[in-house]
């Protein structure tokens, strides 16, 4: 995981919070980044990252305090077109160029100083 950008927390955008993305916003929001997951069905999205929570707490990952903590630092979003102010855009999207030209484009422009991080499925 990348650490802190200047010695702050960084702002994260997970584009495609599927159980892979969801999970991974969670890791992040772990490390004390403010995450925000991004998805078709923003609603979904939350239940995902909170399953991935209650394994945290269940396998003892996680103390009680802090999942409370990642709860509060994960929003969730269904319009990637908003986000504005990411220091670090993980994607995490079907492997569909045209999706992911149509997502990101927009996402990059609006945040041209955010590295972009795409993931690896095999």
């Amino acid at each position: 995981m990348l650490g802190s950008v200047a010695g702050r927390s960084m702002n994260v955008a997970v584009v495609g919070a599927g159980r892979m993305g969801a999970q991974i916003g969670c890791e992040y929001a772990l490390g004390g980044h403010e995450v925000v997951l991004v998805a078709r069905d923003h609603r979904a999205a939350l239940e995902r990252a909170e399953a991935g929570l209650a394994l945290l707490r269940e396998h003892r990952i996680a103390r009680t305090a802090a999942v409370k903590a990642v709860r509060e630092r994960l929003a969730t979003t269904s319009n990637a077109r908003s986000l504005e102010g990411c220091d670090l855009v993980v994607e995490s999207l079907p492997d569909d160029l045209e999706l992911k030209t149509e997502v990101l484009g927009p996402v990059a422009e609006r945040n041209p100083e955010a590295i972009v991080r795409p993931t690896r499925r095999r």
